[in-house]
């Protein structure tokens, strides 16, 4: 399974360096649309390599992508972590239960017998 891992990363890197080298061009980014013949001010715009453009973009989109899952998984979360307690709140009704009959371990299965 850790080759595999692995050979999905390296095909991954493979991909985003190839698409890297090949979008090395600097274009010009705005942070606005230019309203600047409508007597606004122009809006700021600066010049970025294509790549690290599409790589921001992606980033992002992983970032929104996670986000929008943890979110949507909140209540799964909450599930789980109610039965954990419910657990822990068993555990120990069970371990007070046998220290108030004086059961040990190996006395459990014959008093479950005896019965």
């Amino acid at each position: 399974m850790r080759i595999l891992t692995y050979l999905l990363i390296g095909i991954v890197a493979i991909v985003v360096i190839a698409l890297s080298v090949a979008n090395r061009h600097v274009v010009d980014v705005g942070v606005a649309p230019d309203f600047s013949a409508y007597g606004l001010p122009p809006s700021p715009r600066f010049g970025l390599p294509l790549y690290v453009l599409a790589l921001a973009c992606g980033a992002l989109g992983f970032v929104l992508g996670a986000a929008r899952e943890y979110i949507r998984e909140g209540r799964v979360r909450r599930r789980a972590a109610a039965a954990r307690r419910e657990v822990g709140e068993l555990k120990r009704e069970v371990s007070k239960l046998k220290r108030d009959q004086n059961l040990d371990e190996d006395d459990e299965i014959i008093a479950l017998t005896s019965r």
